[in-house]
């Protein structure tokens, strides 16, 4: 599972991966991760990727 993560605040990136880890660990689930510190540079990205993500926050 792809998930994508926008924030422009670190901290809160940091948090949320946290959460979202100790999640996947708790149900032994696997999925990959990625930030982005804009809604432009996830935009940028997603418009290009051949996998899109299950999920974005």
């Amino acid at each position: 599972m792809l998930i994508y993560l926008c924030d422009d605040s670190k901290s809160d990136i940091l948090r949320l991966k946290h959460y979202l880890n100790g999640y996947a660990k708790q149900r032994q689930m696997n999925f990959e991760l990625i930030s982005f510190s804009s809604g432009e540079e996830l935009l940028a990205v997603f418009t290009q990727a051949v996998l899109r993500p299950e999920l974005v926050f």
